[in-house]
């Protein structure tokens, strides 16, 4: 943590000298000592100079397993008292944004029973109050009942595809005594299916299983994987926001002013942007004269070998043959799009 009077790319900087091969050099130092750079989450720099000078030279850099170890952490400035420099705090800051979002595996929606289990828990819930609470406190009973029920149906897959198995198996040694009926036949054919279909969903599984246990154990190849996330996680973070000149950070303020902001941008209404007068164009009369023009010079070059055909054959031999000498097209390079502005002048 410190002054480090260098920056780490050009945005860094507001109307000062950019030197490039500084940000190369303090990169280059960064990346060698294995550091990364705590991401400043409310201003863009963090020392003013004269004339409107903006740099952000103080800056915290930590290490891979720091950053593991402490991913709440959050890095902010305060406001400069006597000096040019503002004076960064890092600390550690878990705001409660709500309730976490409600997992869910879709393929339990495959699995014969599972909505009609949903719906008859759903409808013994007796939850008394306000309608979001209700479905809230709802959703957390049908968790607990759904984690049970999936306990209980663990099983079901393997018992189902060792089912499959051993049918089949009898069916191929039948095979190789006898001929199969059509029925056996029938039965084979279904048994392959249904095989390759609960196969399918047991992989499917484990590979939930295991990005599961991959996040919450993690192991010693996946250590840059957890790195890269958190860096990612703590470069998105929102700490807070800045409403009507002042930094927020109630997580129930940052909602209502964002959501207030997108409304507002949605329901503008754009009365003054740019329109095609398509009349002053004259596009078809343009298209037309110059659809003559190039049917005639297409007449001239080939009128030798069409046989003295008409204008009208010889052009349809033309578009048949997939001319691709388009000479006419060189019109779009020249045409000139007016464009009518507000109070109606033209520019062309």
């Amino acid at each position: 943590m410190g002054d480090f009077n260098s920056v780490m790319s050009s945005s860094e900087r507001l109307r000062e000298v950019i030197d490039p091969i500084a940000i190369a050099s303090f990169n280059e130092f960064v990346t060698s000592a294995n550091l990364l750079d705590q991401a400043l989450v409310n201003d863009d720099f963090t020392w003013e100079g004269p004339l409107g000078k903006f740099s952000r030279i103080d800056r915290v850099l930590i290490n891979p397993s720091w950053a593991l170890y402490w991913p709440e952490a959050i890095l902010q400035s305060a406001d400069p008292v006597s000096s040019d420099h503002k004076p960064i705090i890092l600390g550690k800051k878990i705001l409660d944004w709500g309730p976490k979002p409600f997992r869910f595996n879709n393929d339990w929606l495959s699995k014969q029973g599972f909505l009609s289990f949903c719906e008859v828990k759903w409808a013994e819930y007796t939850t008394q109050g306000w309608v979001a609470f209700i479905v809230n406190k709802n959703l957390r009973l049908l968790k607990n009942d759904i984690r049970e029920w999936n306990v209980a149906n663990r099983d079901a897959l393997q018992s189902q595809f060792g089912q499959c198995v051993s049918s089949i198996k009898v069916l191929k040694d039948a095979f190789k005594q006898r001929d199969l009926l059509p029925i056996e036949l029938l039965e084979l054919t279904s048994l392959k299916a249904l095989k390759k279909h609960v196969s399918r969903k047991i992989d499917s599984k484990r590979r939930i299983q295991a990005r599961f246990r991959w996040l919450k154990l993690g192991d010693k190849n996946s250590k840059l994987f957890h790195l890269v996330s958190r860096i990612k996680c703590q470069s998105t973070y929102i700490a807070g926001m800045q409403v009507n000149n002042s930094w927020q950070e109630d997580p129930a303020t940052v909602k209502e002013h964002s959501v207030s902001f997108f409304e507002n941008l949605f329901s503008l209404q754009l009365n003054n942007g740019p329109t095609v007068n398509w009349v002053d164009l004259n596009l078809a009369q343009v298209l037309l004269d110059n659809w003559v023009c190039l049917c005639e010079e297409n007449h001239e070059k080939t009128e030798t070998s069409c046989g003295g055909d008409s204008l009208e054959a010889t052009n349809m031999k033309w578009v048949l043959g997939f001319e691709t000498e388009l000479a006419g097209f060189d019109l779009l390079r020249v045409v000139i799009v007016r464009v009518v502005i507000g109070d109606g002048g033209l520019l062309g």
